[in-house]
């Protein structure tokens, strides 16, 4: 393909922006999407939900594959 495909210039151009992007910003994104952390206050039924339903999971876990 050609270097001077208008095209690519595009693609160059978006890429180019995305690795511009605050790493900072991205980190908090990422580490706000981790379970495991506090509830936000008037969400503490979710908290409490996730927790039975997890505990739920891995009790069919260990009794599906009891050797593991």
């Amino acid at each position: 393909m050609a270097p001077n495909n208008p095209h690519l210039k595009s693609h160059r151009r978006r890429n180019g922006e995305l690795a511009a992007a605050d790493p900072e910003k991205e980190k908090f994104a990422l580490e706000a999407k981790y379970p495991g952390r506090e509830a936000r206050p008037g969400m503490e039924h979710c908290k409490q939900l996730s927790d039975v339903l997890y505990s739920r999971w891995t009790d069919g876990l260990r009794l599906r594959w009891p050797a593991v």
